[in-house]
């Protein structure tokens, strides 16, 4: 692959992989929120679990097109994210927003110059993403699992 293309691969990479770790904050948020609210008619129930991670799927659709500022401010309000993936999720949802918007806007006097040691940089900077954003997305799944094992 040329240097551009690695590029608009990573690009592409992050973005599919900050909506899996969107989509994994909003899983957590919705099993943290029924675990409160489990009865104990309801405890052991997969399709109450099942119901809450299609509640989160569907709402997931219906805002995907939000910017990375309102769902930082959605989760603000809710439970179930620890201080750790919340900083990690919302540092994720800043750079997307960035990405999608003016990335390629703004490096693209660099990026013109073809110079390899800016290909270099702008390579490692996008890898460095999709390894936060791999990173978090296994970390939410597996705080969805634990939880889903609870009740």
């Amino acid at each position: 692959m040329t240097y551009l293309e690695t590029i608009t691969y990573l690009t592409g990479r992050f973005l599919q992989v900050s909506q899996f770790a969107l989509k994994n904050a909003l899983r957590l948020v919705f099993l943290t929120e029924g675990a409160k609210k489990v009865t104990p008619y309801l405890k052991n129930s997969s399709e109450y679990k099942d119901s809450l991670s299609a509640e989160a799927i569907a709402l997931f659709h219906s805002k995907k097109s939000n910017s990375g500022e309102e769902w930082i401010s959605y989760f603000e309000t809710h439970e179930g994210i620890s201080q750790k993936d919340q900083k990690n999720l919302y540092k994720m949802l800043r750079k997307r927003d960035y990405i999608v918007g003016t990335y390629f806007y703004d490096n693209s006097a660099d990026l013109g110059k073809e110079d390899v040691g800016i290909y270099e940089s702008k390579i490692t900077e996008l890898k460095e993403l999709v390894s936060l954003g791999e990173k978090l997305s296994v970390s939410l799944e597996r705080a969805c699992d634990k939880l889903y094992l609870t009740f």
